[in-house]
């Protein structure tokens, strides 16, 4: 029964970005960018589910042999305590964090989060765990290998609407990424239906090629919300 209710949450969102993307083809006539959108993030999120699910035990086998560096500790920017840069050992790359490590973000949120509901703080066995393989599940993989170089890129506005955009960045050598989104608030209420499906591009998104890689990549994602706080 828990199989079933996967699978159909799982076709259900290409069948979403599917419909979205036939209507705006419809109005705009933009069939192979629309075409090229669906294929490439669909095919993404379909890879990214394996990669997923591995790294549930992947990052537990890991994290006893994750390196930790004791000169990068800094105080935690909005909360109480302090952060530092721990990673996962290269034979575990996909499932690593490039920008924040092991213990979250460098705010403190994080931590504060973890210590309110699971009782521990984030250098926690099991706090870990979840940043690294629920929370932000394959993310060197979602964020580099499949990932986006901004400084490499320029991006346009193809078509939008009060509530949507449908953006195309180019990179150097030609090639074309894309990303559909949305917020469409409800009438009268504190919440909002959004979308976003592609590359997370933005239009003022200009950042220095001297920055370190890692600053540099925008990922993927493939989220549909009907019922968003706003």
């Amino acid at each position: 029964m828990i199989c079933k209710i996967l699978l159909s949450a799982i076709l259900l969102l290409p069948a979403i970005a599917a419909a979205m993307g036939l209507l705006l083809a419809v109005k705009t006539g933009a069939w192979r960018d629309i075409g090229a959108w669906y294929a490439r993030s669909t095919a993404v999120f379909l890879a990214s589910i394996p990669m997923t699910l591995l790294g549930l035990p992947v990052v537990a086998i890991a994290l006893p042999f994750r390196i930790s560096d004791p000169n990068s500790v800094v105080p935690f920017t909005q909360y109480p305590g302090s952060w530092m840069f721990v990673r996962l050992p290269a034979w575990a790359q996909p499932w690593d964090n490039p920008v924040d490590g092991l213990l979250g973000d460098r705010r403190g949120w994080w931590n504060d989060y973890c210590v309110t509901n699971y009782g521990k703080a984030c250098d926690a066995f099991y706090s870990m765990w979840q940043w690294a393989a629920i929370r932000n599940s394959a993310n060197y993989w979602s964020r580099i290998t499949v990932g986006l170089d901004a400084s490499r890129c320029t991006a346009q506005l193809l078509a939008f609407g009060k509530r949507w955009q449908f953006l195309c960045a180019t990179r150097d050598d030609g090639r074309k990424f894309y990303l559909l989104e949305g917020l469409v608030p409800y009438p009268n209420s504190t919440h909002a239906l959004e979308f976003r499906f592609g590359q997370k591009i933005a239009l003022d998104d200009n950042r220095d090629p001297a920055q370190p890689l890692a600053d540099r990549m925008l990922g993927c994602v493939y989220r549909f919300r009907p019922w968003k706080a706003i």
